[in-house]
Order: C-alpha cells, then sequence, then structure tokens
C-alpha cells in the first residue's frame, strides 16, 4: 500500500467536521413508515405515530446549534469539512448559506440520513447522484467526500469512484489517511480513505451514558 503523503512535505493535518443530519432522519411527518429509531430520551418507537419530542429534540441542531458550532469555528478562522445529509440541508437553507459563506467544504453524508447496506446497484447510485445534484442546488458546490450512515455495501466505493468522489470516511482501520484503488469499467481510480474517528464521535455519550 502506498504511502499517504501530504503537500510540502507537511507532517501533520487537522480535519474539524461538523455532522448535519437533523431533517433528513425518518419521520412520519415526511412519509416514513416510521418515526427516527434514535433517540436520546430513549424512547423508540416501534408504532407507526410521530413522535414529536424526538422531532423537536432534532429540529435543536438547525434552530439553536448550528449558530454556536459555526460561530466558534468562524470566530477562529477555521474552515471545515460539513458532512451533510443532503436532504438536511434542502430542509435548512439558512444552515447551508452559514456552510457556503462561512467557507467550508461539504462532503455527502448521503442523500438523507438513512442506511444504504440493503440497495441494489442502480438504487445506490441513484441515491449517490441525488445528493450531488441536491448539494449543488442548496450550496453550489459538489460533494467529493462520502460519509455513509455506518452501513454500506460492496458497490459503494467502486460508484462512488464512477461518479467522480476524491475520498471516503467509511472505514475504521487506522489513523491516518491511506490511498486505495478502485477498480471502474473505465480503469483503476485512486481514492483517498479517511478514517472515522470513533473517539470523537458522539455515539459514545450514546452507548455509554
Amino acid at each position: 500500500m502506498q504511502d499517504f503523503t501530504w503537500p510540502e512535505g507537511k507532517r501533520l493535518a487537522m480535519s474539524f467536521v461538523i455532522n448535519i443530519e437533523e431533517g433528513s432522519e425518518m419521520s412520519i411527518a415526511r412519509g416514513d413508515k416510521g418515526p427516527e429509531p434514535v433517540d436520546e430520551l430513549g424512547v423508540s418507537l416501534k408504532a407507526p405515530i410521530r413522535n414529536y419530542g424526538n422531532e423537536s429534540n432534532y429540529l435543536y441542531g438547525i434552530k439553536a446549534g448550528a449558530d454556536r458550532v459555526f460561530g466558534v469555528f468562524d470566530k477562529a478562522g477555521i474552515r471545515t469539512t460539513v458532512t451533510a445529509a443532503a436532504m438536511a440541508l434542502e430542509n435548512a437553507p439558512r444552515v447551508a448559506k452559514m456552510l457556503v459563506d462561512g467557507g467550508h467544504e461539504v462532503c455527502s453524508h448521503g442523500y438523507r440520513w438513512i442506511h444504504q447496506f440493503s440497495f441494489k446497484e442502480d438504487r445506490e447510485r441513484e441515491f449517490i447522484q441525488k445528493a450531488i445534484a441536491s448539494f449543488e442546488a442548496t450550496t453550489g458546490m459538489r460533494p467529493y467526500g462520502w460519509l455513509s450512515r455506518y452501513l454500506l455495501t460492496e458497490d459503494t466505493r467502486r460508484l462512488l469512484a464512477e461518479n467522480d468522489f476524491f475520498y471516503q470516511m467509511d472505514d475504521y482501520s487506522d489513523d491516518v489517511p491511506f490511498w486505495d484503488y478502485v477498480e471502474t469499467e473505465a480503469g483503476t481510480k485512486p481514492m483517498v480513505v479517511m478514517p472515522y474517528a470513533l473517539d470523537s464521535n458522539d455515539m459514545k455519550f450514546w452507548l455509554a451514558p
């Protein structure tokens, strides 16, 4: 495996990432069969009814949290990578504007915050392309990075390469980026794999409260 090096011989790079998923989670109000099962209050409803408390919890990041988080990075002069579900920015144009005005990079967290592991190839390709089109409409830029909602398919990396993505974050095997080489119909394409750091992910509070 080829070593990964930074430009100009730099030895360290810091990657600051903001996740935006709110507004793209499962919701009866959006026509889904059931409510979002991830509920920080621990009330995971199985019945197909609206969970108004959980819906309001997901609104917090959009209404109150985004201004604070983007404000901190803007004050420090730090541009981040924003791993956003495309639908989330469709439903929160004010937050999309914060992303653009702050000079941040958009990385696709899927079209919406759902699992894609059960998708057949054609459906997954459409899911990826729909996300690209959505980000171009909401931010004026297309994403070149991808982060799935944890589960992915054996086709995911190839489909990303075929759609001109430069890097993927669906990996936990290292502390530093590394190169992968993806076989496509057009030939072999290089792709940077950016391992996802679980020690700084909010799920540690969810799993061990």
